[in-house]
């Protein structure tokens, strides 16, 4: 899985050189977690451990590649910090995501909508900390939808969005769906 993002942002940027410089947005996209994230739950014993978590700040780099027609491409890195909430397990934890995804801008003069669609990878941080064991696999991935505006001010463009990502089930980690509200600046 990381290896196939990693190949992503290698060959993406490669084809940069072919586009005109107006088409490649580079930035910064960060935001606000809508709902909890994670929902993990394991067994010690009789006793039931929970774990939840939201956190409150999302932010990472962006790379928006707008294409002809309307059509795009955007992939990020986000890192989000959060705290685990449960009877076992307290502390803070930290978690990258790496969005892929297409997009489809429709026509406007000021403010162009846009929809996408693609795939997200999650790699989870500590773990261990608050699974049984320690043996829960610390990488997910899930189908992403997103709906925004695209607001192409003078020098800069303006991006808010919001993301839902609908998880894959692995092993005790047992949440599937995130919403997400992010707002993107590129150049």
């Amino acid at each position: 899985m990381h290896g196939l993002v990693r190949k992503l942002l290698v060959i993406i940027p490669a084809f940069a050189p072919a586009l005109p410089a107006q088409s490649i947005g580079i930035g910064v996209r960060g935001g606000v977690p809508l709902t909890d994230f994670i929902k993990a739950e394991s067994r010690v014993g009789t006793l039931t451990n929970v774990v939840t978590g939201k956190g409150n700040v999302v932010l990472g780099p962006m790379l928006d590649i707008r294409l002809p027609f309307g059509l795009g491409i955007e992939t990020n890195a986000l890192y989000r910090r959060w705290s685990a909430n449960g009877p076992l397990s307290t502390g803070s934890h930290s978690t990258w995501e790496f969005p892929l995804y297409g997009k489809l801008r429709t026509p406007g003069i000021l403010v162009r909508p846009y929809a996408g669609a693609g795939l997200n990878f999650q790699r989870l941080g500590e773990l261990r900390t608050f699974v049984a064991g320690g043996t829960a696999d610390k990488s997910r991935r899930g189908f992403l939808a997103a709906g925004g505006l695209d607001l192409p001010v003078p020098k800069i463009r303006i991006s808010p969005e919001i993301r839902f990502t609908r998880w894959n089930n692995s092993g005790p980690i047992r949440s599937t769906n995130q919403v997400d509200f992010l707002v993107g600046i590129s150049f």
